[in-house]
């Protein structure tokens, strides 16, 4: 009932699709209405941490129900594997790996305690940021490398298409590409989903993974080339 009731008020103060949500409590309600219209079965609907999302939505000033909306509307929400927030976390990451900084900083200001669960969660005392930083910046390099790939020799796949261990077994046919794009992936989804941080091997196998792919890329490229993907790399991180 009282969950209803703030619905009905953030549906009024919302809107105005230009009004920022005041906590998180008003963003998982506005969320659950939202998907509630997307699926036939509310019981289904696990919200995660609206709180972390909140926090990420303001450092990224997307905080808005029109800013928020755009990326709802693109999800097919799979609720039986992820909770919302996990889903719309990755559409936004998708959609702008400049982003992941913001929010790491974010995730690393969150408490142990998640005001939708009863269970004590162990969310990141980030000690290692100065590793997952430098995994960060070659991760985006990597992806910035592999869309100037993609644009050079394959233009017909476009600019938008998720880079993943299957579109580059596609692209290359090498199952040792593939392995690395892997581990690389692996370590993103903990990052992103996990309550643990992940430890100092398993950061260091996937920058070992991005360094090995990353020189088998640059051999596709002119010495020309490679410094101008380098200082559009350098242009990336002073973004960020």
């Amino acid at each position: 009932m009282a969950l209803r009731r703030l619905q009905k008020a953030v549906k009024e103060r919302v809107s105005k699709q230009e009004e920022a949500f005041s906590n998180h409590y008003e963003l998982a309600a506005f969320l659950y209405d939202k998907v509630s219209s997307k699926t036939n079965n509310t019981d289904e609907i696990i919200m995660g941490r609206a709180d972390m999302l909140f926090k990420f939505l303001k450092y990224s000033n997307l905080n808005k129900p029109q800013t928020l909306n755009k990326y709802i509307n693109e999800i097919e929400f799979h609720l039986e594997k992820d909770t919302v927030v996990d889903e719309i976390i990755d559409k936004i990451l998708e959609n702008d790996i400049s982003l992941f900084k913001v929010f790491l900083k974010a995730k690393s200001e969150m408490t142990t305690r998640n005001p939708y669960s009863d269970t004590m969660e162990e969310t990141l005392g980030y000690e290692n940021k100065k590793a997952l930083g430098y995994f960060i910046d070659n991760w985006l390099a990597f992806q910035s490398v592999i869309r100037s790939y993609i644009k050079k020799f394959h233009p017909e796949i476009g600019d938008n298409v998720l880079i993943t261990p299957k579109l580059l077994m596609n692209l290359f046919n090498d199952e040792d590409i593939v392995n690395r794009a892997k581990i690389i992936q692996n370590l993103r989804i903990e990052i992103v989903h996990g309550l643990k941080l992940p430890d100092e091997k398993h950061i260091a196998e996937a920058i070992k993974a991005i360094e090995d792919i990353m020189s088998i890329l640059y051999s596709k490229f002119s010495k020309e080339e490679i410094e101008e993907l380098r200082n559009k790399f350098k242009e990336i991180c002073l973004n960020l």
